[in-house]
């Protein structure tokens, strides 16, 4: 009888068990940090095209240098805003340039028609480029330490 007893319990006891397990594929991990990191530029990208159109005068940099001489030629209000941006940003740069010592005295203002002459030859010569390379390109040639 303690061995009728015996099975029967065992036999309970095992049918009763369920094992369960749960195996997680490496690759989903994966998956998901590649997709969150996605999501991060995407909302990155988001925010620098909301930041960019809060400041229409940024548009001017992506002007593109056939742009701008046509502006020129037509004696375009855009022409002036071109010009505008051209000179404030060169002038930015130039104070970051000089760092604590502050620009000198010589080249503190900026004849406007001596950027604009400069900005359409560089632009007859590169139409494709826009204002913002021609005016890295300013910068460059005349620096505040040259």
């Amino acid at each position: 009888m303690n061995r009728v007893a015996t099975i029967i319990f065992l036999c309970l006891l095992a049918s009763a068990a369920h094992a369960t397990f749960e195996i997680q594929d490496p690759a989903n991990q994966i998956i998901d940090e590649l997709d969150k990191e996605q999501a991060e530029k995407a909302d990155q990208q988001r925010d620098a095209a909301e930041y960019s159109a809060m400041l229409p005068t940024y548009q001017a940099g992506n002007t593109t240098c056939s742009a701008f001489v046509t502006f020129k030629e037509l004696n375009s209000r855009h022409y002036q805003e071109s010009l505008d941006w051209m000179q404030g940003f060169i002038q930015g740069a130039r104070y970051r340039q000089a760092g604590p010592e502050g620009v000198p005295e010589h080249s503190v203002n900026l004849d406007a028609s001596a950027v604009s002459a400069w900005t359409v030859g560089y632009c007859l010569e590169y139409p494709q480029n826009e204002l913002i390379q021609a005016a890295g390109v300013f910068i460059e040639e005349y620096s505040v330490t040259n």
